[in-house]
């Protein structure tokens, strides 16, 4: 009687160390987990970021020799940080694969604006917005800018659940340049005010950062120009994550 209670003790504490040794590999997958999960460099689950490139001629990739502008080298980068990033819009332009954008060269604020209501269907869950500059070199209702900007910014936040954008100020210019420097200190501005509102927005500066020799025709970048904009770019999603504005449940994370 003795022996099997003893063997019956035996059994028992196994179970017991067993289970507690679970507990513990459990727990600390899980910490492992809570850590990773904004460490780009070894996250556990995937960060899917369906991504629209939004706006004009640059957003386009006029000028560039690939036609992909700033877009492949960003999504490099996105890709080898640990994002699965699939590029989308109604339009295709450049010689990367994936080349789905939403840029339509020489359009206003507004016509961009009419452009993206047709696609938010698609349910980008990040959205990367360089508009403005056709405003001011057409000379098109300059101070109403930020209004159709802002106008727009809602409107994207309306219409597409969770999703973040970022928007960047504009480049020098060779023909309006004083309005360009302009509309992207109030761009900044209009940004702030929505970042007050809870809106998941950060704004990219961009017109300190580029000079003429940037330029491909005094308007568009050249092709180290566009490849400065998309580490422009990479570093505002960066300032996204940082924000915890990229979350999982929005980015497909499990």
């Amino acid at each position: 009687m003795k022996l099997i209670q003893i063997l019956l003790g035996a059994v028992l504490a196994q179970g017991i160390l067993a289970l507690v040794a679970r507990y513990e590999s459990n727990d600390a997958a899980t910490q492992l987990s809570s850590r990773n999960s904004h460490n780009p460099k070894g996250r556990v689950f995937s960060r899917k970021l369906r991504t629209m490139p939004l706006g004009a001629s640059i957003t386009y990739g006029t000028k560039s020799s690939d036609g992909n502008g700033y877009r492949k080298h960003l999504r490099d980068q996105l890709s080898s940080s640990g994002y699965t990033v699939d590029m989308v819009g109604s339009r295709r332009a450049g010689s990367m694969e994936d080349n789905d954008v939403e840029g339509w060269p020489g359009y206003t604020i507004a016509q961009v604006h009419t452009k993206a209501k047709l696609v938010y269907h698609l349910k980008p869950n990040l959205v990367l917005i360089n508009a403005g500059t056709n405003d001011c070199v057409y000379n098109g209702d300059v101070p109403g800018a930020p209004s159709r900007m802002e106008d727009m910014l809602e409107d994207i936040f309306r219409s597409i659940d969770g999703v973040t954008i970022v928007l960047t100020g504009l480049l020098p210019n060779s023909k309006a340049d004083a309005c360009c420097k302009g509309l992207s200190m109030t761009y900044r501005t209009v940004v702030k005010k929505l970042q007050r509102r809870r809106r998941k927005i950060v704004y990219a500066e961009t017109y300190n950062k580029f000079t003429m020799a940037d330029l491909a025709d005094g308007t568009h970048p050249n092709d180290a120009g566009y490849k400065k904009l998309a580490n422009i770019w990479f570093q505002a999603v960066q300032e996204a994550e940082r924000r915890r504005f990229l979350s999982p449940r929005n980015m497909g994370g499990k």
